[in-house]
């Protein structure tokens, strides 16, 4: 009888997934052999913290190959992540990827996945690492996430002040009205408002001390409607566009996508936004928007053209916020301020354009014909 012989099974790629919570992560070593199967290594629980940290190292050396590269997989959740990105950003043998909640949660569905653990989450997350080629996550420079922590820290003052406010007028309006109640939320109010200036003051510090900062906030306030505040939120949520690479990247981001649903020739639901997105941005970008199409430009004429077409007034408005943040990103880019004449400009070059190369083809024939 002929032996059959057993082919030795090698890891052809290895990937950590983590599942991050506030003070816990859960871990998945995985490998992927040279027939496509995958092995999960290890499952350990560890502290969001520096001996977590330290641990999983140590577990790297034990579970992986040290010649060959690591995917470290993890989901964006909130703020907790980041001080593991960050661990791990400058680490040799680890290459991090961050990946939005939706991408992940899609993939998920693509693997017919019913249960939802962390543990399976952390699966999941590693087995992407595996298949999907993910891209590096970077870390964004310190004045830009400080930037940002200004941004939504102003931005919770000023939705706690809305509420107060709201108190406020609730008790002055009510049958039993308390004068001490009303005297405690005038001071609160005053003290927000004190609070909310800091913020303000301390967001203008810190642009005006970095030249780089300060011209990116002049070139994206130079678009009508746009001011510091908003220019300052964007740049700061989006870490200076540093990571983004187009316009369709920057507002799925943002969450200003259009999601579509339709099956058949029966199932067909409304189109809308996705949300599954930074909502800082959407809606740092939402007023200078209002602000558009209060002037007959070419923001008004997105606005009109969508509300038209859908009869909702809330879908042009998001049609020209969209339009907005994407304006920002091309600014950015191609660093310049906006011209609200590029248009005209630009179809009367062509036109010119078009006139001087019909005027030099009808030379050349009749230089031809003579």
């Amino acid at each position: 009888m002929s032996k059959v012989m057993k082919v030795k099974l090698v890891a052809e790629y290895q990937s950590l997934g983590i599942d991050v919570a506030k003070d816990k992560i859960d871990c998945c070593f995985s490998e992927m052999l040279s027939d496509r199967t995958i092995k999960v290594k290890c499952r350990k629980v560890l502290t969001n913290n520096q001996n977590g940290f330290s641990e999983i190292i140590r577990l790297l050396n034990k579970w992986f190959s040290r010649d060959m590269p690591v995917s470290l997989v993890m989901e964006a959740t909130g703020v907790y992540y980041e001080k593991l990105a960050y661990y791990f950003a400058n680490y040799n043998r680890v290459k991090v990827s961050v990946v939005l909640p939706n991408k992940v949660k899609s993939y998920a569905n693509s693997l017919g996945a019913r249960t939802k653990t962390d543990k399976v989450d952390a699966q999941i997350l590693a087995q992407m690492g595996l298949e999907r080629n993910l891209e590096v996550w970077e870390a964004p420079q310190a004045i830009y996430r400080q930037l940002r922590n200004l941004g939504r820290e102003r931005l919770g003052l000023v939705e706690e002040k809305t509420m107060v406010n709201n108190q406020l007028h609730a008790e002055q309006h009510s049958a039993e009205k308390v004068e001490r109640s009303i005297k405690r939320y005038g001071v609160r109010i005053d003290l927000l408002e004190t609070q909310i200036k800091e913020v303000e003051a301390d967001m203008k510090e810190l642009v005006a001390s970095s030249d780089e900062l300060k011209e990116e906030v002049n070139r994206l306030t130079s678009i009508k409607g746009v001011g510091f505040l908003t220019a300052a939120v964007v740049i700061g949520e989006t870490g200076g566009f540093h990571l983004i690479k187009s316009r369709a990247q920057l507002t799925a981001y943002a969450g200003l996508d259009v999601v579509e649903f339709q099956s058949g020739s029966s199932v067909k639901k409304a189109a809308r936004i996705s949300k599954k997105g930074n909502r800082y941005l959407r809606k740092a970008v939402y007023f200078p928007a209002v602000c558009q199409i209060r002037q007959k430009n070419e923001f008004y004429n997105i606005y009109e053209r969508v509300r038209n077409k859908s009869g909702q007034k809330k879908k042009g408005l998001v049609a020209a916020s969209r339009k907005i943040l994407c304006l920002m990103y091309t600014l950015h880019k191609n660093k310049t301020n906006y011209n609200p004449k590029y248009q005209e400009e630009k179809s009367a070059a062509l036109n010119l354009s078009a006139k001087i190369k019909v005027g030099s083809t009808d030379v050349s024939e009749t230089a031809y014909t003579a």
